[in-house]
């Protein structure tokens, strides 16, 4: 009757408030001037046009837009971002047209959206002709909007995450995509857990028995890596404050992906890799001079080497030079490989890393 027509519509609308209002409540965090109503406005509109929608996991299509939607508002993005990460299907896969969008919610909106939807639309002949398509895509509207690039990134960690729905050979596609396309595309942006993450997702699907077997083995040493973690960290502090080095140091076990591919580059088994953490830390660019963390690792006995991350210096070979991690897995099991990454703060600019790699007994 009509009561529990009411008593329904107040469940959903409890369900709507729980759902928009998480996401509201991230984003004030670290806004708390955001556009409430805009965020609102959007999901209500999602909901409608996406009604009756389903994904493969049987779960109702609103569900990847608000997945997608909380990504983005993990990575602090603003307003229209995270309304864009909303609303980034509703032209592809809805009867709204892009005119009909851009009216509804203006122009800036529209383009974020506009921007994703173009990305999604293209048809290749062959994997190399895809990527090419796809960098070149994606460069023109990081020229554009960076935006478009990080709202279609939190679309790929989505779909990644819940990618065992689809037909196998649609998974073995989209994760090759993923580790040729996407997890490089995050690394140029800076983004290391959207990278991680990715390239960890990608090799779950494209070889799950190496996954699944590195994800037993790194289980099984947690909480010895946890007490180490905090032994380290305590140690470098110390140091980095008797240099006057003004940083902020983390310790994290190093991906799945990176372990794979140092065991496949160096014919390695996992018992052979010494270095599964690492202790990236942030320092301000002027914080103190490099030679104080040279004479850190001296102090230590330590034998150290700078090189840069993962980016060539231009007319040189980049293996040419040893890595001075490598020098560890030829050495006992009673050593452990310490490699620290010294980031520099975000300053407007690009990100420069310099890394110290020391073997410690």
């Amino acid at each position: 009757g009509a009561s529990s027509r009411g008593a329904m519509r107040s469940t959903n609308d409890m369900s709507r408030e729980t759902k928009i209002g998480d996401l509201v409540e991230k984003v004030q965090t670290y806004y708390p001037a955001a556009d409430v109503d805009l965020l609102r406005k959007a999901y209500d509109f999602s909901a409608k046009v996406h009604k009756g929608q389903k994904r493969l996991s049987g779960e109702p299509y609103l569900v990847h837009p608000m997945a997608v939607a909380n990504i983005i508002a993990d990575l602090k993005l603003d307003v229209p971002s995270i309304v864009g990460g909303l609303l980034h299907d509703t032209v592809e896969d809805t009867l709204t047209s892009l005119e009909e969008l851009t009216s509804l919610f203006g122009r800036e909106i529209g383009s974020l959206v506009d921007g994703v939807t173009k990305l999604s639309r293209t048809n290749f002949n062959s994997r190399e002709e895809k990527q090419a398509e796809n960098f070149r895509k994606m460069l023109l509207a990081m020229g554009k909007d960076v935006r478009v690039i990080l709202i279609k990134l939190a679309d790929r960690i989505h779909n990644m995450r819940t990618l065992s729905h689809m037909p196998v050979e649609k998974q073995l596609l989209t994760a090759q995509e993923t580790l040729d396309i996407y997890a490089p595309l995050s690394h140029r942006l800076g983004i290391a857990w959207i990278k991680s993450e990715l390239e960890d997702l990608a090799l779950k699907h494209l070889h799950p028995e190496i996954y699944y077997q590195l994800k037993r083995n790194v289980a099984k040493k947690k909480t010895d890596r946890e007490k180490y973690i905090d032994e380290v960290i305590s140690i470098i502090n110390k140091k980095l404050d008797a240099e006057g080095i003004e940083a902020e140091i983390t310790g994290r076990p190093k991906h799945f992906y990176s372990i794979y591919q140092k065991m496949e580059s160096q014919n390695l088994l996992y018992d052979q890799i010494y270095d599964l953490v690492a202790f990236p830390f942030a320092m301000a660019a002027r914080s103190g001079p490099i030679q104080g963390l040279y004479r850190l690792a001296k102090a230590e006995h330590v034998p150290v080497a700078p090189h840069e991350c993962d980016r060539p210096v231009r007319g040189a070979n980049r293996n040419s030079d040893p890595d001075p991690r490598d020098a560890s897995n030829r050495g006992g099991r009673d050593r452990r490989t310490l490699a620290v990454q010294r980031r520099r703060r975000f300053s407007g600019k690009r990100h420069s890393k310099v890394c110290l790699a020391a073997a410690v007994a």
